[in-house]
C-alpha cells in the first residue's frame, strides 16, 4: 500500500482487513475508495480495490440469492426471443453496460458493477435482436466469479458473443483470459459452424 495514504484511508483499510462478515467489508471497501485520493500513485491500488469491491457485491448478491432458496438466479434463465440472441462478454470496466445501452437506447447506470443480466433490444434494418449485458467475469477460473456457470450457460446458448475489451487497458491479457475461460468451458467461438 502506498505510504502517501491519508491516515483516515489507511484505518479504513484496516477496518476492511479486520471485517467478519462480507456487508462489513463492502462498507469497509467503500469507504476506503472515497478515502484514497484520486491521482496517478494511487491508480493502481484503486483499481485492484474496486474489482475486489466487485466480487465482494456480486459474492454478497449470490449469497443472498441461495438464501432465497434457489441456486440459480431466474435472471439467468433467458429464453431466447427475437431473430437472435447477442450477449456482451467481458472483464469488469470494459465498457459492457455503455455498449449494450448505446446498442439498446436504455439508461442503465454504469460504472458500478453489473451483477445481473440486462436485456434489451436492436433493431436495425429489420432486424430484431436480444441484446443481454452479462455480469463480468473475473478470470480465467469460472468458480472465482459468482455466477460463473450461469453466465457461461448465457454464452452457450446464445447466438453471437460480442467480446468487450477496453482499449486502455491490456487487450491481449483481456482477450486470452476470456478466450481461457471459453475454452475451460468447452465454448468454441474461433471456428466456423
Amino acid at each position: 500500500m502506498p505510504t502517501n495514504l491519508p491516515a483516515e484511508a489507511q484505518l479504513a483499510w484496516q477496518k476492511y482487513l479486520e471485517a467478519k462478515t462480507l456487508s462489513e467489508k463492502i462498507k469497509a471497501l467503500e469507504q476506503f475508495i472515497s478515502l484514497v485520493p484520486k491521482h496517478k500513485g494511487t491508480e493502481k491500488l484503486l483499481m485492484q480495490v474496486k474489482k475486489t469491491l466487485t466480487k465482494l457485491k456480486l459474492e454478497a448478491s449470490r449469497k443472498k440469492e441461495l438464501r432465497k432458496g434457489s441456486g440459480i438466479h431466474p435472471a439467468f434463465s433467458i429464453p431466447k426471443e427475437e431473430d437472435a440472441q447477442i450477449v456482451l462478454f467481458g472483464l469488469p470496466g470494459t465498457g459492457k453496460t455503455a455498449l449494450f445501452n448505446y446498442l439498446t437506447e436504455n439508461n442503465i447506470p454504469y460504472g458500478k458493477p453489473t451483477l445481473l443480466p440486462n436485456v434489451g433490444v436492436l433493431k436495425y434494418n429489420g432486424a430484431v435482436f436480444q441484446i443481454i449485458d452479462l455480469p463480468p467475469i473475473f478470470s480465467d477460473n469460472i468458480d472465482s466469479t459468482p455466477n460463473g456457470r450461469s453466465i457461461l450457460s448465457l454464452v452457450r446458448n446464445c447466438d453471437l458473443v460480442l467480446l468487450v475489451t477496453d482499449l486502455s487497458q491490456d487487450i491481449e491479457w483481456q482477450l486470452s483470459t476470456l478466450m481461457r475461460v471459453l475454452k475451460t468451458a468447452r465454448i468454441i467461438i474461433d471456428r466456423d459452424p
